[in-house]
């Protein structure tokens, strides 16, 4: 995931995750 967040497009990724383990 480190490697990921390197780019813009891991950083979208990461929040989707964050997103679905906390939904609103």
């Amino acid at each position: 995931m480190l490697i990921s967040g390197r780019t813009s497009s891991g950083k979208t990724t990461l929040a989707n995750v964050l997103a679905s383990f906390i939904p609103e």
